[in-house]
């Protein structure tokens, strides 16, 4: 694994999950950027790994399912610290 990517590409995940809770949707609880980015989280990684899926012989259908609940807790972890984070001003 090249860590310094997989470190630049996370905080780039928890810098759109706050921009996108602070500017548009005023997520400022834990509970709502858990939710929001669960449900970001869900669609992104469905759209990219079945995407990948249908394109690329990479990974197996049990492999792409997995990928996409994986993300999708990793996304809902990261948007109820970001959601708690904008939350701690008010």
């Amino acid at each position: 694994m090249v860590w310094w990517a997989l470190i630049i590409g996370n905080l780039l995940w928890g810098f759109l999950l706050a921009y996108i809770f602070g500017t548009w949707a005023n997520i400022s609880t834990f509970m709502g950027g858990l939710k929001g980015g669960a449900i970001i989280g869900l669609l992104a990684a469905a759209a990219f790994d079945l995407t990948m899926f249908a394109t690329a012989n990479i990974m197996s259908l049990s492999g792409t399912i997995l990928d996409i609940v994986i993300f999708t807790v990793i996304m809902a972890v990261g948007g109820g610290v970001a959601g708690w984070m904008l939350g701690r001003g008010k």
